[in-house]
Order: structure tokens, then C-alpha cells, then sequence
């Protein structure tokens, strides 16, 4: 997201700025130029995608707080889990 769009659209208007000035680089008319259009939707894959990671992160603690992303019948002890209900009461490794 940062490589594809901003930092391009960064640069671009800080060329504008320069050459042109502060008011030009933020107006509505260089905006809508066509190479910038095409930079600003360059943005939506990444953005896309970051939502989609914030929505899981999102999901995984609602699970946390409502204890559905843990094991059902299983013992947390440290880094290893002991099956409750088995034959054997052996530990297996996560």
C-alpha cells in the first residue's frame, strides 16, 4: 500500500508543490488528473487486504473473550496439551 500508492502520490505532489506550489498540489483539478486516479485506486489491493486482517484480529479476540478460540477438552500446561479422556496420559506437543 505504501510503495503502490502513497509514496508515489507523496512524490508526485511534492514535485507539484514545488514547482507550482502548496495550493496547486492539494487542489481538486491536479487530484483528478489521470495518472493520480490511477495511483489512488493502485491503494484499494492494499487497503483490501488490511481489512481483511483487521477483521480476522478482530474475530480472534471476540473469540478470546468469549472462550470460543480455545480447544474444547483439552488442558493448556505450558506449551503442551494433555487430551482429557484418553487411554493414555501421554502429552502432545502444539
Amino acid at each position: 500500500m505504501v510503495i503502490l500508492s502513497m509514496l508515489p502520490i507523496g512524490i508526485v505532489q511534492a514535485m507539484a508543490s514545488i514547482e507550482h506550489g502548496t495550493w496547486y498540489a492539494r487542489s481538486a483539478e491536479f487530484m483528478q488528473t489521470p495518472s493520480m486516479q490511477i495511483l489512488r485506486w493502485m491503494r484499494v489491493p492494499g487497503d483490501i487486504l488490511f481489512a481483511i486482517g483487521a477483521a480476522l484480529l478482530g474475530w480472534f479476540v471476540i473469540g478470546l473473550l468469549t472462550g470460543h478460540s480455545f480447544q474444547k477438552g483439552t488442558e493448556n500446561t505450558g506449551g503442551t496439551t494433555a487430551k482429557q479422556g484418553s487411554k493414555e496420559s501421554e502429552l502432545q506437543l502444539v
